[in-house]
């Protein structure tokens, strides 16, 4: 975990190397991307003319959206002025009417269905009365229970009104009130023949032969019903119709429709119960409205116009304290007001449909109105004029931006790098010492209470006190390693390379120390252990303890800072001068740009298992003890690309020629 003290130095060293290059860029921008070439000057000052004549546009369209309208004003409709709230549009669906003939038809009553198609043969026949005295027979002959309750109904439906039909003709009136008076009590404002109110069509059929109280009462409930979307109706709207001369925009009523509001409201001309029946009116005429617009416009604001293309003309419409209004409109109207208001300076035109192009040069693409389809391009009739005096200062300006944002971007990259080094000197120094002090107080530790107990003889028996004897030599060993590690790396400092004291070694025997030691080391560690010797000569020449320790170190290496299972070593002969002893884990492995990193001092990856333990030397040692030799160490990527392979090779030629104690060796 990084210390305050290095979080706060890195901070620092960013924050003098960003407002230092920071402050370049910008000179530099301010210098030559923000004023151009030369020869572009003109081409800014055309676009920022531009840019603000645009701007003007668009504020004087903002303004005109929040115009009343009318005339004189630009929102002049073309023919019928809409009017209409959430209500007339919303979700709520015409009443769904229950088809009462196709019920019947399709559970039919055999005796009323013969009885009343020869009550039809005998009304077309002009036998009025003969044809009224069948269809009451056939009322009559419905059992209450011959057939379900609602086929039942659906049939004396069909029966009451064609008894109303025939009984009119006949001139019995008081069979007419009587069906009447039934067909009220039995049937609801859904129950249809088709998509009609059966008891809309049997007061109309009824009126003939009603007083003006009946008809009153009749005409009073069905315009309830209506009023309140309760009454089945044919569901078509009526049609939007576009007069070329003068050119206008309405909408034709749906013609079944305004027939039965006509009929319903001249059972009793004289009643105002016209208004009653307004609202469905303009339902159908704004539903009728936006199926031709595919939609009308949602208008998220109040007060502003919106402005719409749709295939059959331009629509204006705005909202007010919760109704709506649009019409059609003339864009070009429009266009021509806007341009008008705009007060555009000298030479500049509104090019809306973007093919204007003997009006001047294009100086600006295309700008989008808010709340419109609606856009237009600016042209200009002389672009050059406007650019003449943008192109004789920028040198000059340049010249001394430049001049500034160099001695800035040095100044600072000069800062940031000795802050750098004076934090990387203190963070080594802090790192170092506390990973030698905990180092060297581990074993310490461990010698002091072994070598405390055995005082005290809290160690009974000599297989115990062996073992113990045993521990201090290891833990006195680990420190005089810990201890060579901080005196070689003075020596590297110094630039010295490590005391190298060359002699002729048996291999076997050194090899057998090595691999008990290591597989004590490994799977006291909890971590498998594979040690294998490949083709070697009897002896060589080589500083046996040198390479002890990088062994050593490497092993340390792979069980601290990998999390690996296995640990296996190889020692083998590389031609014939080259002895390879190889770690190899299945850990986390090295990636591949930090595998030169890490052998330099203090060196860590924040890749590893977490483990911060040790001095950061250990690699760091194995490579000086590799160059003593005159070899090299290398690290890969382990089989299967899993873990890694620290490959240690070591000259034999060099301890050979360098046979003796005391010779040092220099990388």
């Amino acid at each position: 975990m990084m210390s305050t003290l290095a979080a706060s130095g890195r901070g620092r060293e960013r924050l003098v190397l960003a407002a230092g290059l920071g402050s370049a860029l910008a000179l530099a921008w301010v210098a030559f991307a923000a004023t151009g070439s030369t020869d572009a000057a003109g081409e800014v000052a055309v676009a920022r003319l531009a840019g603000d004549v645009a701007g003007g546009v668009a504020e004087e369209w903002g303004r005109m959206r929040r115009d009343a309208g009318g005339p004189p004003g630009p929102w002049v409709p073309l023919g019928e002025r809409f009017e209409w709230t959430s209500a007339d549009t919303g979700p709520r669906a015409p009443v769904a009417a229950r088809d009462l003939r196709a019920l019947a038809a399709a559970e039919p009553a055999p005796v009323f269905g013969a009885l009343l198609r020869e009550a039809e043969r005998l009304d077309r026949a002009g036998e009025s009365a003969e044809a009224l005295a069948t269809v009451l027979e056939a009322l009559a002959a419905l059992a209450p229970a011959a057939l379900a309750p609602e086929v039942d109904l659906a049939t004396r439906a069909e029966g009451r009104l064609r008894a109303i039909q025939i009984a009119v003709r006949a001139g019995a009136g008081e069979v007419v009130r009587e069906q009447w008076g039934r067909a009220r009590e039995e049937l609801g404002p859904r129950d249809a023949r088709g998509d009609t109110a059966y008891l809309l069509l049997c007061a109309l059929a009824a009126a003939p032969v009603l007083d003006d109280g009946e008809r009153a009462a009749a005409q009073l409930l069905l315009v309830q019903y209506w009023s309140r979307d309760e009454l089945a109706l044919p569901t078509e709207l009526g049609r939007l119709i576009r007069d070329e001369a003068p050119r206008a925009y309405r909408v034709a009523p749906a013609p079944t429709v305004a027939a039965l509001r006509e009929r319903l409201v001249a059972l009793l001309p004289a009643a105002p119960i016209a208004r009653s029946l307004a609202r469905d009116t303009r339902r159908r005429r704004i539903r009728a409205l936006a199926r031709a617009l595919d939609g009308l416009p949602d208008l998220a604001t109040d007060g502003e116009w919106y402005l719409a293309r749709h295939p059959v003309g331009w629509f204006a419409a705005r909202r007010t304290a919760g109704t709506r209004t649009g019409f059609f409109v003339d864009p070009r109207a429009i266009e021509a007001a806007l341009a008008r208001r705009a007060a555009l300076p000298a030479g500049f035109t509104l090019d809306f449909e973007g093919d204007a192009a003997e009006e001047g040069e294009l100086v600006r693409p295309r700008t989008a109105l808010a709340g419109a389809d609606l856009g237009f391009v600016l042209r200009h009739s002389d672009p050059s004029a406007l650019a003449r005096d943008a192109r004789d200062r920028l040198l000059l300006v340049r010249a001394g931006l430049g001049v500034l944002a160099l001695f800035s971007a040095l100044a600072s990259l000069a800062t940031f790098r000795a802050l750098a080094r004076e934090r990387r000197l203190a963070q080594l120094k802090s790192d170092f010492i506390a990973g030698v002090s905990h180092d060297l107080r581990t074993p310490l530790a461990s010698i002091l209470l072994m070598a405390e107990n055995l005082e005290h003889g809290r160690v009974q028996g000599a297989d115990a006190r062996a073992r113990y004897f045993a521990s201090i030599r290891r833990e006195a060993d680990r420190l005089r390693r810990l201890v060579d590690d901080v005196l070689d790396f003075s020596r590297i400092e110094r630039g010295a390379a490590p005391r190298l004291q060359a002699q002729d070694v048996a291999l076997g025997p050194f090899l057998d120390e090595l691999e008990a030691e290591l597989g004590e080391r490994v799977t006291g560690a909890g971590v498998q252990f594979r040690f294998e010797r490949g083709e070697l000569p009897p002896s060589a020449m080589l500083d046996a303890e040198a390479v002890r320790r990088a062994a050593w170190n490497l092993v340390d290496n792979a069980l601290k800072h990998s999390g690996a299972e296995h640990v296996g070593i190889r020692v083998a002969l590389r031609g014939e001068r080259e002895l390879t002893i190889a770690v190899e884990d299945d850990g986390c492995g090295v990636p591949a740009a930090k595998r030169e990193a890490i052998f330099r001092p203090f060196a860590r990856l924040a890749e590893s298992n977490g483990s911060t333990a040790g001095t950061g030397l250990g690699l760091a040692i194995v490579r000086e003890v590799a160059r003593a030799h005159g070899g090299s160490v290398v690290v890969r990527a382990g089989a299967e690309g899993r873990g890694s392979v620290f490959e240690l090779a070591l000259d034999l030629e060099v301890g050979s020629s360098g046979a003796g104690a005391g010779h040092e060796a220099h990388g």
